[in-house]
C-alpha cells in the first residue's frame, strides 16, 4: 500500500495543480490492494467516478471528445477510446471504493463516516478533499479559523490511529507561494490556516508547478514537482511528474530525461 497504518498524510498545493487528481490517483491504485474511502466536501461523487475512470482509461473526460468518441467509427465499430472508457469504467466500478459527497461536513460527521466504513467495509484508507472545506465541532473554533483548522487536523490524526487507517487530507497553500514569485518552492508554513497541521502530519507532500504557467510548452501536459516535506521516519525528496491534465494522470518523468535537460545544448 505504501503508507503504514495510522499514518496521517496531508498533500497540499495550489489551485491547478492537480490536488485532486493525485488523491484520485492514490486511491485508485490502493483500492486495487484495500478497501478505501472517499469524503468530497467539494466534488459531487459522480464527477469523481468520471475522473477515476477517465485516468483509468487514458481518455479525456471533456464533454467534446466524449461527444465526439460516441459517434460510430466509419466502419460501424465503436471509437476505440470509447473501448477504453468502458473497460475502464469496468475497471473502477469494481474497485472497493467508498464515498460519500457532502457539504458542508463537520470533522465529527468525517469520524462518524469512517468508523461505519470501517466496521462494514474494513476500508485501510480514507481521502478528505479538503481540509478547508472541512468545519470543526467545538464552539472556540468558531471565531477563530486557526483553532478550528487545529482541531479538523487533529481530528484526522487522532482517526487515523483509533481506526488503524491511513488518512489522506489533501489541502490549500495559501498565496505567499505565489507572493515568493513564480515556480517557488512550497514550505510547510504556507499551509492555509495551517493551525497544527505541520506538527500532526506524519507526511506532508506539496505539488508545484516547476516552471511559470506562462512558460510552459504544453498547456495540457503539466510539468508538476512533488515534494515530499515531511516524512517522520524517513528521507524527503522530490519526484518530478507529467501531470496530463486531459485524463487527470500523473506520470514521473524518468531521471534520464531530467540529466539531459540539465546538459549544457551546443550549437
Amino acid at each position: 500500500m505504501g503508507y503504514p497504518l495510522k499514518s496521517f498524510m496531508i498533500v497540499a498545493g495550489r489551485p491547478s495543480t492537480g490536488k485532486t487528481a493525485i488523491g484520485l490517483h492514490m486511491l485508485r491504485h490502493m483500492a486495487r490492494h484495500v478497501p478505501c474511502g472517499c469524503i468530497s466536501v467539494e466534488m459531487p461523487q459522480e464527477q469523481l467516478l468520471r475522473r477515476m475512470t477517465a485516468s483509468e482509461a487514458g481518455v479525456s473526460d471533456h464533454p467534446s471528445n466524449l461527444q465526439h468518441i460516441s459517434k460510430p467509427m466509419v466502419d460501424g465499430k465503436p471509437h476505440p477510446q470509447m473501448v477504453s472508457l468502458v473497460k475502464g469504467a469496468g475497471v473502477v466500478s469494481k474497485l472497493p471504493i467508498y464515498i460519500v459527497d457532502q457539504s458542508p461536513i463537520s470533522i465529527r460527521q468525517i469520524a462518524s463516516v469512517a468508523r461505519r466504513w470501517v466496521q462494514k467495509h474494513k476500508i485501510k484508507v480514507l481521502l478528505v478533499d479538503y481540509l478547508q472545506l472541512v468545519t470543526g465541532s467545538s464552539k472556540r473554533g468558531k471565531d477563530d479559523r486557526r483553532l478550528e483548522v487545529a482541531e479538523i487536523s487533529a481530528g484526522l490524526k487522532n482517526m487515523a490511529k483509533q481506526l488503524n487507517i491511513v488518512v489522506i487530507c489533501l489541502a490549500q497553500l495559501n498565496r505567499s507561494v505565489e507572493q515568493r514569485g513564480p515556480a517557488s518552492r512550497p514550505k510547510k508554513s504556507d499551509l492555509r490556516e495551517c493551525g497544527d497541521i505541520e506538527q500532526d502530519a506524519d507526511f506532508i507532500q506539496f505539488l508545484w508547478a516547476e516552471t511559470p504557467p506562462e512558460e510552459q510548452e504544453d498547456p495540457v501536459n503539466k510539468k508538476i514537482i512533488m515534494s515530499l516535506s515531511k516524512n517522520r521516519n524517513g528521507p524527503t525528496g522530490d519526484i518530478r511528474l507529467l501531470f496530463r491534465m486531459d485524463v487527470g494522470r500523473f506520470e514521473q518523468i524518468s531521471r534520464m530525461e531530467h540529466e539531459e535537460e540539465k546538459r549544457p545544448r551546443h550549437k
